[in-house]
């Protein structure tokens, strides 16, 4: 085996670690429409995000009288509403 290979075993290892530290976003685009999607950038756990969904949701209806499914992209006062609640409570919004 020359100097540089890596054994087969060491290679999927470092793949398998790889894969293991790689977790993919939650899926915290409502279904409603609004087409937001909130990253957690304190380490929220998936209860939290989904108590934090749930409530900046209710708090953004309430603020602008809509809902996410009052057009097929949700109304843009309340998407603003909804990335405002979401940021202040410590997510990224997309």
């Amino acid at each position: 085996m020359p100097a540089d290979a890596v054994p087969a075993d060491a290679a999927s290892a470092d793949a398998a670690s790889a894969d293991a530290a790689y977790t993919s976003p939650p899926d915290s685009g409502p279904p409603g429409g609004s087409n937001l999607f909130a990253y957690p950038k304190n380490g929220q756990s998936a209860d939290q995000q989904t108590a934090d969904r749930n409530q900046c949701e209710q708090w953004a209806g309430a603020q602008t009288g809509s809902s996410p499914g009052a057009s097929a992209n949700g109304a843009p006062e309340y998407r603003r509403a909804l990335a405002a609640c979401l940021e202040g409570r410590g997510y990224s919004v997309d």
